[in-house]
C-alpha cells in the first residue's frame, strides 16, 4: 500500500472518530440538560439508562412521556388525598324526635269556683280563692274596687299562681285573712309581684255603675273531644255603694277552669 493511501484513510480515520466524540459530547450535554429539568419536578419522569453512544428510539421517548403522564395523574389523586385528610369529617346531623302530640280529653278539664259577698272600702283588697290548681301551687285572686265617684266603681282582679311553700309567713298570713288593707294593698301587691315562686296569671280590669253586672275574664277557646271549651280565670260580679259612699258590697262569682294534657299514645 502506497503511503498516500495510507495517509488518506488515516484521515479518514481521524475524521469519523472526531466526529463520533462531537456527538458523543453533544449527547452528554443533553442529558445534563435533561436530568436539571427533571430535578426540578416532585416526581421526575423514569427514563431507562443507556449506554455510552446508544441512541434513544422514538418508543422509549414514548414511553418515558406515558409514564410521566401517569405520574402527574398520581401526583394530582396523592395532593387531593391530603387535602381531604386535613378537612375535618362532619357527622351527620341527628335530628331531635319529634315530641308526642299533647291530647286533651274532657278527663283533664278541672274547673274551680267561688261565690261570695264581700263589703270593702275603696283600695281595699279582698283574697280568695286558694285552689290546687298546679303541683305545689294554689291559685289566689286578688279584687281591688276603686271608686271614681258616688256612682261608677272601677274593679281589678289579679289571679296568681302561689307556692305557699316558698313565701314568707307574713305573706301567708294575708292570704289566710283574706283582706288587705288600704294601707297595704299597693306594697302587698308589689312584694307578691317580685316573689319568687308566685306567678300572676292576669290583672284585668273593667268599670262598672252602682248595681250594674260586670265581669272581668282572659279565656281562651280550645276544642275538646268536639266540643268548644274556655279556659282561663273569670270574675263576676254585682257592685252595691253604700249609701255614705264610704265602702261597696260584692257580690263576687270567681272561677277558673284548667286543661293538663296527657301524651298521645
Amino acid at each position: 500500500m502506497s503511503k498516500p493511501r495510507v495517509f488518506i484513510g488515516l484521515t479518514i480515520l481521524l475524521g469519523l472518530v472526531g466526529m463520533i466524540y462531537w456527538q458523543q459530547q453533544i449527547i452528554s450535554k443533553l442529558r445534563a440538560d435533561i436530568a436539571t429539568l427533571r430535578s426540578e419536578t416532585a416526581f421526575p419522569p423514569f427514563v431507562p439508562e443507556h449506554s455510552a453512544g446508544s441512541p434513544v428510539s422514538e418508543k422509549e421517548t414514548e414511553t418515558v412521556r406515558k409514564e410521566h403522564a401517569e405520574l402527574l395523574r398520581l401526583r394530582g389523586e396523592v395532593t387531593k388525598l391530603k387535602q381531604q385528610a386535613k378537612e375535618p369529617s362532619e357527622e351527620a346531623a341527628i335530628e331531635p324526635a319529634a315530641p308526642m302530640p299533647l291530647v286533651l280529653t274532657t278527663n283533664d278539664l278541672h274547673h274551680f269556683a267561688t261565690n261570695l259577698t264581700a263589703e270593702l272600702k275603696s283600695n281595699e283588697t279582698l283574697v280568695t280563692g286558694g285552689w290546687d290548681t298546679a303541683d305545689g301551687k294554689k291559685t289566689f285572686v286578688f279584687v281591688t274596687p276603686e271608686f271614681t265617684n258616688d256612682k261608677e266603681i272601677q274593679l281589678t282582679a289579679r289571679f296568681a299562681e302561689i307556692a305557699v311553700d316558698k313565701i314568707g309567713e307574713d305573706l301567708n298570713k294575708y292570704l289566710r285573712s283574706g283582706r288587705i288593707s288600704v294601707e297595704d294593698t299597693r306594697g302587698i301587691v308589689k312584694r307578691l309581684e317580685n316573689e319568687e315562686g308566685v306567678d300572676f296569671l292576669s290583672a284585668p280590669r273593667v268599670s262598672t255603675v252602682n248595681g250594674r253586672q260586670a265581669q272581668v275574664s282572659v279565656l281562651q277557646q280550645v276544642e275538646i273531644d268536639g266540643e268548644k271549651v274556655l279556659l282561663g280565670p273569670a270574675l263576676d260580679f254585682i257592685p252595691t255603694i253604700a249609701a255614705d259612699g264610704a265602702s261597696v258590697s260584692l257580690g263576687i262569682q270567681a272561677a277558673i277552669t284548667t286543661a293538663s294534657a296527657t301524651e298521645a299514645k
